[in-house]
């Protein structure tokens, strides 16, 4: 395994430069998508990050891919103006981008590999991010209630929704990289391997 291309994506061969650009170009969408498309739908909280921080790993690979999944959140907090800011959010963001980017990293020469890596990705961002860190962040800082840990759990995933914002985030992956792959700066092999 090319231990270079697995750590940054496809900056491997980049001038110091271009990586910069690159990675600041997907802060700034991954800012601006969880600024504007977190739409409160009643008790659920929807947005499109999961997919911004899902091809900020893709593309740039695990560590570049983190830092711009924490970094994003981050920033596009503070930049909502928000109060009570938890860093766990904006860990299980970077987490989300570091496993795309690791998993999207493997070769698999299958034509039809990047569908299953989609969905293993997506899989263990779910069990790792969303219930591991959200969620048992969230029971703690957030449970007034006193529910037990798996009542909360179900409250949050299922009826706050948080399966659903996976899921639908999960199938506009399935979307939107065959088309980026038609674009030749982004030609990186990533929807083909």
């Amino acid at each position: 395994m090319d231990t270079k291309r697995f750590l940054v994506g496809m900056l491997a061969e980049k001038k110091r430069s271009v990586k910069l650009a690159y990675v600041a170009v997907l802060l700034a969408v991954n800012v601006a998508v969880n600024a504007i498309t977190s739409i409160p739908l009643g008790f659920v909280q929807f947005s499109f990050t999961l997919s911004a921080v899902a091809l900020a790993g893709i593309l740039l690979g695990p560590l570049f891919g983190f830092a711009v999944g924490f970094l994003g959140d981050l920033i596009g907090f503070f930049l909502g103006g928000g109060a009570g800011y938890t860093p766990f959010v904006g860990l299980a963001m970077g987490l989300v981008a570091f496993l795309y980017g690791a998993i999207f990293c493997l070769k698999w020469q299958e034509k039809w590999a990047w569908c299953v890596k989609i969905a293993v990705a997506a899989v263990l961002s779910f069990l790792l991010a969303t219930v591991a860190i959200s969620t048992t962040a969230g029971f703690f800082l957030w449970n007034k209630s006193g529910l037990p840990f798996w009542e909360f759990a179900v409250a949050r995933l299922f009826v706050g929704g948080q399966v659903w914002n996976n899921v639908i985030n999960t199938a506009l992956l399935y979307v939107v990289l065959p088309a980026l792959h038609k674009i030749p700066i982004f030609k990186l092999g990533t929807a083909k391997n």
